[in-house]
């Protein structure tokens, strides 16, 4: 799962407006700083050099962790990209916790979550969401990969049923995990349809190929 980098590259855009005029003659010493490493953060983000965004967003928020959330959005957001899921967990729970209602920003919470192997608070907050973006395929994905990896394939069954249902070209994986969770279930004859569907779209799955055959 990939940020959505056109919205965020839009709203490094917006940021400038959140925080005040980058530059702003009148402005103090500190507060040009804070504009200063703001920029060079969106400008490394920008040409995909995240780890020197981090580096500037890191400074900025240094001299004042409060001004926007905006900023702790940004360097999540890059270290989401980075795969460094634990910081990005964070940094997006600071971001919530500073007053963003921004509903990307809450699913990018629940997807670092999720990335650091933390299925359980992954799956609440996954549930959270939908409480707002019912008809959001990826969530309920999600959802049940955190259910499945739970070991709760009752749940994880409706998940992806529901992530099937919502989307008119359903992921691989979702056929693959509910193949795999109707046969720990003991219901071979659906397991089996799933794992044909899932192999009609990855042909080359070797080990789905091989179970089937079992």
């Amino acid at each position: 799962m990939k940020i959505t980098i056109l919205r965020y590259l839009l709203l490094i855009f917006l940021v400038i407006v959140t925080i005040g005029c980058i530059g702003d003659n009148g402005a103090s010493d500190e507060q040009s700083d804070f504009d200063y490493y703001v920029e060079r953060g969106n400008s490394f983000y920008q040409i995909g050099n995240y780890e020197d965004a981090i580096s500037m967003y890191s400074k900025a928020l240094e001299i004042d962790p409060g001004r926007s959330s905006n900023i702790w959005v940004y360097r999540a957001s890059s270290y989401y990209l980075l795969q460094m899921y634990s910081n990005a967990a964070s940094d997006y729970k600071r971001a919530i916790e500073l007053g963003t209602r921004d509903i990307e920003v809450k699913k990018y919470y629940a997807y670092s979550v999720y990335g650091t192997g933390d299925y359980e608070n992954a799956q609440r907050l996954f549930n959270n969401v939908l409480e707002n973006e019912a008809n959001d395929s990826v969530i309920w994905a999600y959802l049940g990969y955190s259910q499945y990896e739970r070991g709760y394939y009752d749940d994880a069954l409706i998940s992806f049923e529901n992530a099937i249902e919502l989307t008119p070209d359903p992921s691989y994986l979702d056929y693959h995990h509910l193949a795999y969770s109707h046969h720990y279930l003991g219901n071979e004859e659906k397991a089996l349809y799933y794992f044909d569907k899932a192999i009609e779209v990855n042909p080359y799955d070797e080990e789905l190929i091989q179970m089937r055959e079992t």
